[in-house]
């Protein structure tokens, strides 16, 4: 997953990427989607909670695959949509990912 979401940043194609099927109760579903600020690329990830707050963290762009790859042990669909076509990744119990 770490390398698709590089290769997606590296070639400036990534749209968003949501995180579903929380394995903790506190939040929900995380969105994430590039945004500028004062020049410089980020990732914003947008986690919303279950009691409807959302809480936003913005991720360098050489951050990210690092970031992604934590986060997603917590949930167990992963969307990544681009522009050259989208991926799902569907995580086990075991942990085991699945494209």
């Amino acid at each position: 997953m770490e390398n698709i979401i590089k290769e997606a940043l590296g070639r400036g194609i990534l749209q968003k990427m949501i995180f579903s099927g929380s394995r903790d109760a506190a939040s929900v579903r995380v969105t994430a989607k590039p945004v500028t600020l004062k020049g410089e690329t980020y990732l914003q990830f947008e986690t919303m909670q279950s009691d409807n707050k959302a809480v936003h963290k913005n991720v360098p762009v050489g951050d990210v695959a690092e970031y992604a790859s934590a986060l997603a042990a917590s949930y167990r669909h992963i969307n990544i949509l681009t522009t050259a076509g989208n991926c799902e990744v569907l995580i086990s119990k075991k942990a085991n990912a699945q494209l």
